[in-house]
């Protein structure tokens, strides 16, 4: 992190200083949240959450090292130390990651959708990385809290940032979007995600448009040009569209699936068609790869570059990860998160990869659906019983019994499936339903912890018949 006087911080957090003798030049070279990760000359942020308090933290800071804190406590009774009050410390900590990141001048990638994010994200960096250096959001920090401090980790001598941008309400990519201020803007697509808070498609593609706030009209933006709802985009930027038709700029008609090692595809750009190989899984990754090399197109890369960008490319932990057990299963972990159409996606993925013995699906509940919530899990019994070839579907939650139902609705045979209220029952079952050589899916929004499940699997002891 560049360093930051306390001038710089109490100007950009409009703070006022709780002591006399506050050292406007003395400075930071880090940023925390978290009492137990403070640094020698650290600025330490209290945030306010639902099941605690980081003001009862601040002594314990300042006993680690913080050099300073902020505080929307004005009558704290701590005297060992800088504090700074602010109205409200969250949103200090975005007004300060906004001025922070007023401070490079480089460019900046956002990614946002209701499926793909985080793909997307990670392919963009990968075929950057030939180029550049890159920083990128880690793990799941995509929000009002970690986006800023993605941009703390910002230092001197990288040369493009990609951030990845997720919501559940409206204005929370507007804020994002005016902290990040990006040059080029990437929806994936507009699903059926957080559709319990944003009451429709139409209000999804609302939030996601945030994205544009804090941009100028020169910057690019980057759609999936066959989405139902994207083509209703209107915007000052320009736009550039991706997708499996000819229409768009950048399109894929040839795409393969190559074994378990990932997928064969010919990306068309405007100028020049690119052979490369995906090392993921899913033909849903071609759109995904599409987005990645407009953006790199944009920022210089040439073909070769892209090529070999793309084979540097390794997928987020639990996102669509084909791993192989001792005990001789094939498991495709995907249990970071669901949505209906990413779980449809995953089904396609399952049954595009051959040599299993038995494809078997492992899905759980999909959060944040609403009213809409049985409606939606049944709409993903019914893509399975409509001709999924699964050989047996394993349902676990409450929300999930209508993937089943729906299923055996559609002529999934009922002796294939079974159902399980809670993990507990399903991993003490999975001796009986297991077999060697089984190629496995487990895929469920991420409260559902079904990676849980995908460790037991490893452990089983695998029923030969």
């Amino acid at each position: 992190m560049k360093s930051l006087t306390f001038g710089q911080i109490i100007s950009a957090v409009d703070g006022r200083p709780l002591n006399s003798q506050l050292n406007m030049e003395a400075e930071i070279s880090s940023v925390s949240i978290d009492s137990r990760s403070i640094e020698g000359d650290s600025l330490y942020i209290p945030i306010i959450g639902d099941r605690f308090d980081g003001h009862l933290f601040i002594e314990d800071a300042f006993r680690k090292g913080a050099k300073l804190a902020l505080t929307q406590d004005e009558n704290l009774d701590i005297t060992d130390g800088n504090l700074i009050y602010v109205k409200d410390t969250k949103k200090a900590l975005m007004s300060l990651a906004a001025y922070y990141r007023s401070l490079f001048n480089i460019p900046v990638v956002a990614v946002t959708g209701s499926v793909g994010k985080t793909s997307t994200k990670d392919l963009i960096s990968a075929v950057l990385g030939a180029k550049y250096k890159v920083h990128k959001t880690q793990g799941n920090f995509n929000n009002e809290i970690g986006l800023p401090l993605t941009i703390f980790q910002i230092k001197e001598d990288h040369e493009v940032v990609v951030l990845e941008m997720g919501m559940n309400h409206f204005g929370e990519i507007h804020n994002l979007s005016n902290i990040a201020r990006p040059d080029i803007a990437i929806i994936t697509n507009i699903g059926d995600s957080h559709i319990e808070n944003l009451g429709s498609r139409e209000g999804i593609l609302q939030a996601k448009a945030e994205i544009l706030d804090g941009m100028s009209d020169e910057g690019l933006i980057i759609i999936n040009g066959q989405d139902d709802m994207l083509k209703k985009l209107k915007a000052n930027q320009r736009i550039i569209t991706y997708g499996y038709h000819e229409d768009c700029d950048f399109y894929s008609v040839n795409a393969k699936t190559v074994g378990v090692e990932g997928i064969d595809a010919t990306l068309n750009t405007p100028k020049s068609a690119i052979e490369v190989q995906i090392l993921a899984l899913g033909m849903h990754m071609v759109g995904n790869a599409l987005a990645a090399t407009a953006v790199a197109k944009e920022l210089g890369l040439t073909d070769n570059e892209i090529k070999a960008g793309f084979k540097a490319y390794k997928p987020t932990e639990m996102r669509m990860d084909l791993q192989k057990t001792a005990n001789n299963l094939h498991i495709i972990n995907d249990a970071y998160n669901a949505s209906p159409d990413s779980m449809k996606a995953a089904l396609d993925v399952l049954t595009s990869i051959g040599n299993a013995s038995r494809r078997i699906a492992i899905l759980g509940d999909m959060f944040e659906l609403g009213e809409h919530g049985e409606s939606l899990h049944r709409s993903v019994g019914s893509y399975i019983g409509k001709g999924k070839e699964i050989d047996f579907l394993i349902t676990v939650g409450q929300m999930s019994e209508f993937i089943q139902k729906q299923a055996i609705k559609e002529g999934m045979d009922v002796k294939d499936t079974i159902h399980f209220n809670h993990q507990e029952d399903l991993v003490g079952n999975l001796v009986d339903i297991i077999r060697k050589g089984d190629l496995i899916l487990v895929k469920a929004s991420r409260g559902m912890e079904l990676e849980k499940t995908v460790e037991e699997l490893g452990k089983v002891n695998i029923n030969e018949s």
